[in-house]
């Protein structure tokens, strides 16, 4: 099935274009540092889980041509694709192009830990509690937004909320375009 050649994609590396849109359940997870290319193909994945829809722990990832849909009653604790290196501790350098997040509550793209991230976002549209949030503990990373459309949406009346966060007082480098 598609979502199983996801999960084998970002569990072994390599490129995988999509022929349909699939829907899955559970986080796509890299555990591997070779390098991985999604091609969306102007298809989508629906999450219909409530945590994160990838969670990218390590490696080189690069998703072009693609819409991630949330659930509308996903928590604000999810996210659409989820950087956090803090288990291995080796940079990740991940390439978003002419992707689509609806994130309705969760965050749609998130920096949850570690350092030395390089993540770089072009053509895109990125829609959540936050469009882009960079944890508290998190350190020295490089973050690029070219040509994007970025909206955080408030549901609660909350406070807690941007179209860009960043938490805390560490050093990062963030360059809109």
């Amino acid at each position: 099935t598609t979502s199983q050649l996801l999960a084998d994609l970002f569990a072994n590396g390599g490129e995988l274009t999509l022929g349909e849109n699939v829907e899955i359940s559970a986080p796509l997870t890299t555990t591997t540092s070779n390098k991985i290319v999604l091609d969306g193909n102007g298809k989508s994945i629906t999450y219909t889980g409530t945590d994160r829809a990838i969670q990218i722990t390590q490696g080189n990832v690069e998703i072009k041509n693609l819409t991630i849909n949330m659930p509308e009653n996903t928590p604000e604790s999810s996210r659409g694709i989820n950087l956090y290196n803090g288990v291995t501790s080796a940079a990740i350098d991940v390439t978003l192009n002419n992707v689509t997040v609806n994130g309705y509550k969760a965050y749609a793209v998130n920096i949850g830990g570690g350092s030395n991230n390089k993540l770089t976002i072009k053509n895109s549209t990125l829609t959540g509690y936050a469009a882009i949030n960079v944890n508290v503990a998190p350190e020295n990373h490089t973050i690029v937004v070219d040509g994007c459309v970025l909206n955080g949406k408030n549901h609660n009346n909350n406070y807690h909320f941007g179209t860009v966060v960043i938490d805390g007082t560490n050093k990062h480098s963030l360059a809109i375009t």
